[in-house]
């Protein structure tokens, strides 16, 4: 009896026993689980990635091919810009004018791929034009196409008041410049010596002058009229970038002489002399040099 009173107990023992053992076990497993999760995913080798960004360019021409002849008539046109530029600017002061070459090379840009003050032009007026409103304004001079002129009398006038301005927190050597010419006070801009103002709007006249007969296209106009979405150029953006000021100054030339007024409207109300002078030195210039294209 006692022997058969004992059994029992053994064997609810060794239940207890496996029943832990199961347990264990799958605790063991469940902890394995866990920590594959969660242990982080075993990354390859870390390279190095190396991505090439063209470089933006802002208001240039956006062409996607050009021909052999069209570069070539590029070429001998810059050649002919340079030097009626060269024939004009001698003298004493022509040392003073040392980007010649890289304005005649925007001007030509420029007058090519801008619409043109006379119908069926080549160009080749448009950019003599350029040429001979700059050549009147400044000679080409350096310290105007660099904005240098503007930044000095803009010191001018922070040092010394608008009221009362005083060259003498000026050097000589800008002083002497400024003699020659201060940039209409500071208030005119680029070589083209244009009045920005609060900024010019270029509009998209293109379609408008294709007609030789049209008349009232609109080249531009000051940000006060509106702006219509328009990208407005102001005077810094004209001075940083010679391009940009050369079609606005071509846009108000443009407008000025379709409409039959000469450049009387790019020189403003009671400059009809200077705007004379201006048109006829180019006018002179073509008519005596005509541009004269040779395929090669």
């Amino acid at each position: 009896m006692a022997i058969n009173g004992a059994m029992p107990k053994r064997t609810t023992l060794k239940k207890t026993t496996l029943i832990a053992c199961f347990f264990a076990v799958l605790a063991l497993l469940m902890m394995q689980i866990l920590t594959a999760y969660s242990a982080p995913a075993e990354l390859p080798p870390h390279r190095e990635i190396s991505v090439s960004v063209p470089p933006v360019v802002i208001d240039e021409p956006r062409i996607e091919s050009i021909s052999k002849e069209d570069q070539e008539r590029r070429d001998q046109m810059f050649e002919y810009v340079l030097n009626a530029m060269r024939d004009w600017n001698k003298g004493p002061m022509a040392g003073k004018a040392t980007h010649l070459e890289e304005i005649a090379h925007d001007i030509v840009v420029t007058a090519i791929e801008e619409p043109k003050a006379r119908p069926q032009s080549d160009g080749s007026f448009e950019a003599i034009l350029l040429a001979s409103i700059a050549w009147f304004e400044d000679r080409f001079r350096d310290y105007v196409d660099e904005g240098k002129c503007n930044e000095w009398m803009n010191e001018v006038y922070k040092k010394s008041g608008y009221l009362h301005p005083s060259m003498n927190v000026l050097t000589k050597e800008q002083q002497d410049l400024l003699s020659l010419g201060n940039c209409d006070g500071g208030h005119a801009a680029t070589i083209w010596q244009v009045h920005f103002g609060m900024g010019i709007t270029l509009l998209d006249d293109y379609t408008c002058w294709d007609n030789p007969k049209a008349t009232s296209c609109r080249s531009w106009k000051y940000v006060e009229e509106g702006r219509e979405g328009r990208a407005v150029v102001t005077k810094q953006d004209a001075i940083s970038n010679r391009q940009l000021g050369a079609r606005v100054a071509l846009a108000m030339a443009r407008q000025s002489i379709r409409r039959g007024a000469g450049l009387v409207q790019f020189a403003g109300a009671g400059n009809e002399d200077k705007a004379k002078l201006r048109l006829d030195k180019a006018e002179s210039y073509v008519a005596k040099h005509p541009f004269k294209f040779h395929s090669n």
